[in-house]
């Protein structure tokens, strides 16, 4: 990477000129964490009251027949967890929403930061966002419809789906993009401009994205590390190529949503929503990931780096204008 591939985007700069913190690694790393945690904390409340009614409504008889301590309560929770309905689910993608008005709030009020500084610009959002979206869905189909033809998968086709299941898919859309949106906010809006401030766009761009990685959970293995340190690199430099955040929301959005609501990955066989099933062979752990899912496959591995290789082909859209260089004030003009 070098600075022409990665020319610093016009709202980085705009950022590095409206902020009011000093851009120190250790003062960014300090404030980053106070704004993470805060945030974890009211992700927490938010998906506290509709996973106690979800408890307290069809599994409290659960919870208190056999009980014999502490121990057997907190074995029958995690069980229960385990087999969430959808709708909790795609709570728990709303409830991400903390992560952006956490990032927003920080970035308004302590940095003074306006939202174009975050790479939110109502110039091209729509389409960019869109464009986004299908990559974004796109990409991610890649890698399942690789695993099958290498025999990794087998995809079972469309399921039908009643209207219930029509508006919980719609929901779920809304959701994914409020998470892919909220997090976006927190890493690619908030800490990398920040970071950019004073620092070189390379180090922020590989800080922000490694930093992203010890905000990911269930990341076990070397394959899953590295498709997801893939992942958030693609989505770092499709900001800077891009000059906005859309296109990363909507990249985001889309590959969360196939994952998740249409393929039906990370999700329990008796709570399944999706509308194309598919099924991992045991046996072919590097194709599929094993117990990773796609994270953790070589599939995975193959998409990311095609779509990587694509990105930084890209133009930059909108760099930020280079300094003039300084005037030599009429040198060697006199006799």
């Amino acid at each position: 990477m070098n600075q022409s591939l990665l020319p610093r985007p016009r709202f980085w700069a705009l950022a590095a000129d409206q902020k009011r913190t000093h851009p120190t690694l250790f003062g960014e790393m300090l404030r980053f964490l106070i704004v993470y945690l805060a945030a974890t904390v009211c992700e927490s409340i938010l998906l506290s009251f509709p996973l106690t009614i979800w408890i307290l409504r069809g599994h409290a008889i659960d919870l208190t027949r056999g009980f014999s301590g502490l121990d057997s309560m907190e074995k029958q929770l995690i069980e229960l967890l385990g087999h969430m309905p959808p709708w909790m689910e795609i709570a728990k993608l709303f409830a991400t929403a903390a992560f952006g008005i956490a990032a927003v709030f920080y970035c308004r009020v302590f940095e003074k930061r306006k939202l174009p500084s975050m790479g939110v610009t109502a110039r091209g959002a729509a389409p960019e966002l869109l464009a986004g979206l299908a990559i974004g869905a796109v990409l991610f189909a890649a890698v399942p419809m690789i695993g099958s033809a290498a025999h990794g998968y087998r995809v079972t086709g469309f399921v039908g789906v009643d209207v219930k299941d029509a508006i919980l898919l719609v929901l779920a859309l809304i959701g994914c993009a409020v998470s892919a949106a909220s997090m976006e906010l927190l890493l690619r809006g908030y800490l990398a401009p920040s970071l950019g401030a004073g620092m070189p766009v390379t180090f922020a761009v590989v800080f922000s994205t490694t930093l992203s990685l010890f905000l990911t959970e269930g990341l076990s293995g070397f394959l899953p590390f590295i498709n997801m340190l893939l992942l958030s690199l693609l989505l770092c430099v499709c900001t800077i190529k891009r000059g906005n955040l859309w296109a990363a929301f909507g990249l985001r959005t889309g590959w969360l949503f196939a994952a998740k609501f249409f393929f039906g990955f990370d999700q329990t066989e008796q709570t399944r929503l999706c509308l194309v099933p598919v099924t991992s062979v045991s046996t072919r752990d590097l194709v599929t990931g094993g117990k990773s899912g796609p994270v953790g496959s070589i599939c995975a591995t193959i998409v990311l780096i095609v779509a990587l290789g694509a990105v930084f082909a890209l133009r930059a859209k909108d760099p930020a204008p280079r300094p003039e260089p300084p005037s030599d004030g009429g040198a060697g003009t006199a006799e």
